[in-house]
């Protein structure tokens, strides 16, 4: 019986570890995902065609163009920690999720210049610092949505 409990709290203690790891995994749910591949860019290539290409890339040319969109070169933790900073109004009234940076943060603007149908041409808007703005969900709170 001793042997019995002696192998049976190990196993006990290795399933929790792998249910809190399997739950942590999940917190990067499907809208923390999306923000992810629709504004981070860390390593920006800096060229004229860098929104033509990017939102190709990102898959936001499918079927209809993006109006705009803002990519974020700071790395994902540093954008992540914004959401432990003060709350402030959101943009959009009916949310109030959203958190501003505590420092500006670098930024490229890509805004449609042609019919809102690909294929999509963009216009690269130099990368700029500024103060970001994101609406933060989940536990633990992670960036959903860009707020500038």
């Amino acid at each position: 019986m001793a042997l019995k409990r002696s192998i049976l709290f190990p196993l006990l203690a290795l399933l929790l570890l792998a249910l809190a790891w399997f739950e942590t995994s999940l917190c990067q749910g499907p809208r923390f995902m999306r923000f992810q591949r629709q504004h981070m860019d860390p390593n920006p290539m800096g060229t004229p065609t860098y929104c033509n290409v990017m939102m190709v890339q990102r898959k936001m040319t499918q079927g209809h163009c993006k109006a705009n969109n803002t990519f974020i070169h700071e790395p994902l933790q540093s954008v992540v920690r914004i959401c432990g900073g003060q709350r402030v109004p959101c943009r959009n009234r009916s949310m109030n999720n959203c958190y501003q940076s505590r420092y500006p943060m670098s930024t490229t603007l890509c805004e449609l210049t042609g019919p809102p149908r690909p294929p999509c041409r963009y216009i690269t808007h130099p990368t700029v610092k500024q103060l970001i703005t994101v609406a933060c969900d989940g536990n633990p709170l992670e960036p959903v949505h860009f707020g500038n």
